[in-house]
């Protein structure tokens, strides 16, 4: 006989979370519920029958049971639990309400049978589910005499989820359970209090009052359900997340399916390391890899640029799920003071934590977006040699030249990116900036001074730089002025960030995916001097061409320059006469020309007509019309 692979809590926590009834939404969960009965019994062929007399369904044995009729047993007592839940919230319909969590109860009691089956964990968890129904449907029930009872029910349950969680095999069950513990957080609290527990506030002392008498009373075979988990401890292996720390304070992450994403995001995460620390391994010699070339031809060439997509990927994805998560906690929040205090709801510490993870996990997104900005602005700055040759024209303009100013022009060439790379540039510097402002509205930015600061300061430096760029683009077309004016802005900046950095000390973990050492800034600044002057040198020299329409007047004027050389003393200069309009004007004119105009004559006067005379008939002649 085999065991059943079925875990409660888990197929609980993903139905409630996808189906509605994290956000109050009962109706939506029970039709959920329903559906999912109606293809379970078509699956396992447990129907009622289709006559009109009504024929119950044949028991299953244990022995020939599956996961699917244990699953119906637990999606039958969550349909009655959440219609109880929304019927606790009109006080007219109460005894109904009670009437639906005695179902639930009983529905759920159906796979205490199937126990004898179950792995140790499901049977933990299996206990901890009944464990509560039973404690809710005290509290839902109002009674003070049974209010003792459901302290010690939950406790039980509260002991068992803290063993499950401690034997837990992975990052997500850790945080399944621990979700389920918050769950329980607000009615022990209300119970405490009820009872009047000096410390009511305090969950870990109100549970340890409770014996280990009357939870093996609770529960039959308690003592041996903790013995097992604790024989079920495990190393945590390939599902661990590593711990998410912000300023020195590691944070809880309490849902399960941020958990798998944020698992994804680490594999991300050291697989980029893991690429990043190949391209940074010293270059072999050549001899070495020409050896390797006919190995490695065929071979995809390891590039960055695919891993930060893989990280962006896992991380957009993160950013989505918990800023629904922290939607649905808002409104859940927003709705638990109409509900009952049967309710399962969340705690001010919870929701806050899920606001913060959202703040996180928007920062890791433009965090990695940046970096990948500006590796990108890297490549652009330092190309490869085989994209820097030069073209045809600029062989043939270079063999022309000789010596020291063929070696100024290929390390102009060299240094200097064309107009098409700043552009490239500054578009990537827009989408840093662009990150960095959204970065900088953050709520986790706004709270630290230090990370706030250092993200001033970069949108600072990015600024500078992105002018820099456009300063050379405005040079290029000898727009002197303007280029001029945007160094004298990019000035500004820089004078403005070196205070903030002023400081010796070391820049926080937070912002290590912008590293901004006090050499880069004075680069920069030199940088920006150097084409400052380079511009201004360019302006005042004047080399550009004139424009055509100078040259216009020659050719309507006689040039004075014989007279200006036999003046000077020199020689004349053979010139070919240029007769202009002007010296034509003094000339006869052509017969041609002169009929062309005595036809243009004639044509006028043929077209001047007499004009009407004036009087009354210019005046009546629009009422009867000319004659």
């Amino acid at each position: 006989m085999s065991e059943l692979n079925v875990r409660p809590l888990s197929v609980v926590q993903q139905e409630r979370a996808a189906f509605g009834l994290r956000s109050y939404d009962y109706a939506r969960y029970r039709k959920h519920c329903t559906s999912k009965l109606h293809r379970l019994r078509q699956n396992l062929h447990v129907t009622h029958g289709k006559g009109k007399e009504y024929k119950k369904a044949a028991p299953i044995g244990v022995d020939k049971a599956q996961d699917g009729h244990i699953l119906i047993y637990l999606f039958e007592a969550e349909r009655a639990f959440s219609h109880a839940q929304e019927l606790l919230n009109i006080p007219s319909e109460k005894h109904h309400a009670i009437a639906r969590f005695r179902r639930s109860i009983s529905h759920a009691s159906g796979m205490l049978p199937y126990l004898s089956r179950l792995p140790t964990l499901s049977q933990a968890e299996l206990a901890a589910y009944i464990l509560m129904l039973r404690a809710r449907f005290a509290i839902a029930r109002r009674d003070d005499g049974v209010y003792n009872l459901a302290l010690v029910q939950l406790a039980s349950a509260r002991a068992l989820l803290t063993a499950l969680s401690e034997a837990a095999s992975s990052s997500r069950d850790v945080a399944l359970y621990t979700s389920f513990l918050d769950t329980l957080a607000p009615e022990v609290r209300f119970l405490a209090h009820e009872l009047g527990h000096p410390r009511a506030w305090d969950i870990p002392a109100v549970c340890a009052d409770v014996q280990r008498s009357e939870s093996a009373a609770a529960w039959p075979g308690f003592e041996d359900l903790l013995k097992a988990l604790e024989q079920e401890k495990s190393k945590k292996g390939k599902g661990e997340l590593h711990a998410l720390v912000w300023e020195g304070k590691e944070l809880q992450v309490r849902e399960p399916e941020l958990v798998e994403l944020l698992i994804r995001v680490q594999a991300a995460q050291l697989a980029l390391d893991t690429h990043a620390a190949e391209a940074a391994k010293p270059k072999q010699t050549e001899a070495a890899s020409e050896g390797k070339k006919k190995r490695s031809k065929g071979k995809r060439k390891h590039s960055l640029l695919p891993a930060y997509d893989a990280l962006l990927n896992a991380l957009a994805e993160a950013e989505d799920l918990s800023r629904r998560l922290a939607e649905a906690q808002a409104l859940g929040q927003q709705q638990s003071a109409l509900a009952a205090p049967s309710t399962p709801g969340s705690g001010e510490g919870k929701e806050g934590d899920v606001r913060f993870l959202h703040a996180f996990v928007t920062y890791r997104l433009l965090a990695s977006r940046i970096e990948r900005d500006l590796l990108l602005v890297k490549m652009l700055e330092n190309p490869p040699k085989r994209f820097t040759k030069p073209s045809t024209t600029d062989k043939a303009a270079l063999s022309k030249t000789s010596g020291p100013a063929k070696d100024n022009t290929t390390k102009e060439q060299s240094t200097e990116p064309d107009d098409r790379t700043c552009l490239a540039i500054i578009r990537n510097l827009d989408s840093v900036l662009q990150s960095l402002e959204q970065m900088r509205e953050l709520a986790v930015v706004q709270e630290s001074l230090v990370v706030g600061e250092g993200i001033e300061g970069r949108i600072a430096f990015t600024r500078a730089k992105r002018i820099e760029y456009l300063a050379r683009l405005y040079g290029s077309q000898t727009q002197y002025a303007e280029a001029l004016a945007l160094l004298e802005r990019g000035h500004f900046y820089l004078r403005t960030l070196s205070p903030s950095l002023s400081s010796t000390k070391p820049s926080p973990a937070e912002l290590a995916f912008y590293p901004l050492p006090s050499l880069l800034i004075q680069t920069l600044t030199q940088g920006i001097e150097q084409l400052q002057l380079k511009l201004k040198k360019e302006w005042y020299a004047a080399t550009h061409k004139k424009p055509v329409f100078y040259d216009i007047a020659f050719n309507y004027i006689d040039q004075p320059l014989e007279r200006i050389r036999a003046r000077a003393g020199l020689a004349p200069e053979q010139s070919q006469q240029v007769t202009s309009p002007v010296a034509g004007a003094k000339g006869t004119k052509p017969a041609e020309v002169e009929k062309r105009q005595q036809v243009e004559h004639e044509e006028v006067k043929e077209e001047v007509k007499p004009q009407h005379p004036s009087g009354w008939s210019g005046y009546l002649g629009g009422w009867w019309g000319k004659r």
